[in-house]
């Protein structure tokens, strides 16, 4: 007979170039077009509401509580207790060069690492680095790196040290390195200010040997 509105008691007619009733094929009126359309839309409108209210009551309960936070601290726990299992099967691993013992060492460093800031995340609700990642920012900074820059390196290590930290860590990490990007090096600047001095003795010294010719 026609195309079927979807949800909609009602349909089109091809052969009548009108709308009308699905059931019975009776012409329908454009006041009962609209009365069912209104339903419809309604319905999807409560719908809307009822979802806008759940998401909005869940974001509340996330803020006050740092779900997601300590969800992730219990998933460090948990990874952390994974690493531990393969330190120990790599140092019982029969290997004759020891490499597998140094393998052990790290990974068992990583995991109580891992599993010591995954318990204050889990206990605090805040957002906790390794001591590793921390290290690592302090070696960097130690090297001379500008603080935005070993902020990125100390964002990468903690990602690549917590796998479940990649999620919610990757926006700070793009808002780090723009940062990083935006601050020249202070020990760039100096260098240039010392060069571009070094320039002005250098003409300066040249315009004195002139003149005394």
């Amino acid at each position: 007979m026609g195309e079927q509105l979807e949800d909609i008691n009602v349909c089109y007619s091809l052969e009548l170039d009108k709308f009308v009733d699905c059931e019975t094929g009776q012409p329908e009126t454009k006041e009962k077009i609209e009365e069912e359309k209104g339903w419809f839309d309604s319905l999807v409108d409560s719908a809307e509401e009822g979802w806008d209210k759940a998401t909005d009551y869940l974001e509340e309960i996330n803020e006050e509580y740092k779900v997601t936070t300590r969800a992730e601290g219990l998933l460090d726990v948990g990874t952390g207790i994974v690493e531990g299992a393969g330190a120990v099967l790599l140092l019982i691993a029969p290997e004759p060069t020891m490499l597998t013992k140094v393998g052990a060492g790290l990974l068992g460093v990583e995991s109580v690492d891992t599993m010591q800031s995954g318990v204050r995340q889990l206990w605090t609700g805040e957002a906790t680095d390794g001591f590793i990642a921390e290290g690592v920012e302090a070696v960097a900074l130690g090297v001379g790196v500008s603080p935005e820059s070993a902020k990125v390196v100390k964002d990468v290590a903690s990602m690549a040290q917590k796998p479940s930290h990649i999620v919610t860590d990757a926006k700070d990490t793009v808002k780090d390195v723009k940062d990083a990007l935006k601050k020249p090096d202070k020990k760039k600047d100096n260098n240039n200010e010392a060069s571009e001095k070094d320039n002005v003795a250098i003409k300066g010294d040249c315009k004195k040997k002139k003149g005394k010719r």
